[in-house]
């Protein structure tokens, strides 16, 4: 165990990082206040170091939002959640290296400046005292109780930035209005303020699962847009792509060619054996996948028929005005594009359609029947297919999508049965591709082979 107290006894944070180099696989940090460059960010964006950080949210900026942007734009190994006040640790956990449990904030001035006060607590020290699995448990209660960032909840913090710290020189005076905005902007957005240890919770099991649900798929959007910028940039882009294809469509082409090629055998899937080799890895992995993608000479499994083909006649037809010409015919088309749409219509049972139980199809056919069945579905609330998808994609905030897609797939008022969220989740990105990737089965688990611990829906 290491005393850290800066000039008092020549001891500084930096001096971990630095000897860490070579010896840690990832890092945790739990730190409430962020500002400026954090020394801790570099470090691990300089070294490919995973790191996977938890601020805390409030009217006061605790975490710069120089630092918010920082993370959104290194990469999907660098996430970063925020919780909504009464949060206040400082901990530094470097995987397979050790912890630092003090006072320092991720500032210039805590790290040299300050009387600061923390240990350093080796790896063996942790094995030895059986600290390991309460950090697990640590961790993970602070993860429960955070909303990662994303691009659109930056954009509401930031909107309440330029709008507030510009206006008023003496924010004394005007904190109540301030906190007063804070809440009203991004209380509508993302769970509940977080009300303290001390207060039990009166949520019902659905609202924590919507809220679970929120915060996984929010999460694993924002990995989605940081490879999106990665794997359309000269640098990684095939030479068979355009550069105007939206970034959304190449990350998804980019994850199927990639799931085909490495990860599918047969029936099987190896997404968790890939997830075990890459999970402390996830730039490596995925700088690897790019390589590979970069080098293709010509698609693997009818890449360039989706982006070219079918990429745009789903972004047309699911336009507002589309919606409103859709029939019969023309959703069997949408449902023929959807790659999430075949599997679910494989997985529909007889029974569900009202045939026989030894009725057999081909494939094709198959998915026919289930889109016919489909559009004679409506939701609780009288809507049929057409409705329900012109709800998630356009009835409300674009910010608010993931909101009502929670709706559209778990909810009675306006869940289509047999149309569920792989299918949905899809449909959002064709319509929307240059701000919502498609995802997908296929998507999560190509998503999990590269390191990133998402989850898989049925």
């Amino acid at each position: 165990m290491k005393l850290i107290a800066n000039g008092l006894n020549g001891s500084y944070l930096r001096e971990i990082l630095d000897s860490s180099r070579g010896q840690v696989e990832w890092i945790k940090a739990a730190v409430a206040y962020a500002s400026g460059t954090p020394e801790l960010l570099e470090f691990c964006r300089i070294n490919s170091i995973p790191l996977e950080f938890w601020g805390r949210m409030d009217c006061g900026l605790s975490v710069g939002t120089s630092v918010l942007e920082k993370f959104l734009n290194s990469g999907p190994g660098f996430k970063c959640k925020l919780v909504w006040e009464f949060y206040h640790p400082k901990i530094i956990w470097f995987g397979e290296y050790g912890v630092y449990i003090g006072s320092a904030n991720l500032t210039e001035r805590a790290w040299y400046k300050n009387i600061e006060c923390g240990v350093f607590i080796s790896q063996e020290q942790l094995e030895t005292e059986g600290l390991i699995s309460e950090l697990n448990d640590l961790f993970e209660g602070i993860d429960e109780r955070s909303a990662p960032l994303t691009r659109e909840l930056f954009n509401k913090i930031k909107d309440v930035e330029d709008t507030f710290y510009n206006k008023y020189s003496d924010l004394s005076i005007q904190q109540k209005d301030l906190e007063k905005a804070f809440e009203n902007k991004i209380g509508s957005f993302i769970s509940p303020k977080f009300e303290g240890l001390t207060v039990v919770s009166k949520k019902s099991a659905n609202e924590k699962k919507r809220l679970k649900f929120l915060a996984e798929w929010n999460d694993t959007l924002e990995i989605l847009r940081q490879i999106s910028e990665q794997v359309s940039s000269d640098k990684y882009r095939p030479k068979w792509i355009s550069k105007d294809v939206p970034k959304g469509v190449q990350v998804d082409q980019f994850l199927h060619a990639y799931f085909y090629s490495f990860i599918k055998t047969g029936n099987s899937s190896k997404h968790e054996e890939f997830y075990e080799k890459n999970r402390t890895r996830p730039q490596a992995a995925l700088e690897d996948a790019m390589s590979w993608w970069r080098e293709l000479g010509k698609p693997v499994e009818d890449e360039d028929k989706a982006i070219y083909e079918k990429a745009p006649y789903l972004k047309d037809i699911l336009t507002e005005r589309g919606l409103l010409n859709i029939n019969e015919a023309e959703f069997l088309k949408i449902c023929q594009s959807i790659f999430a749409f075949w599997h679910s219509s494989r997985q529909t049972k007889n029974q569900t359609l009202g045939l026989e139980s030894n009725t057999s199809f081909n494939q094709p056919k198959r998915l026919e029947v289930v889109s016919k069945w489909i559009w004679t579905q409506k939701s609780g609330n009288h809507s049929n297919v057409v409705d329900v998808i012109r709800f998630v994609l356009y009835k409300g905030s674009p910010d608010d999508i993931c909101e009502r897609l929670w709706q559209a797939t778990f909810t009675d008022e306006w869940h289509i049965p047999q149309f569920g969220l792989s299918c949905m989740g899809e449909i959002i990105g064709w319509a929307m591709p240059d701000r919502y990737p498609p995802r997908n089965g296929r998507t999560s688990k190509a998503l999990k082979a590269l390191g990133h611990n998402v989850k898989i829906y049925s």
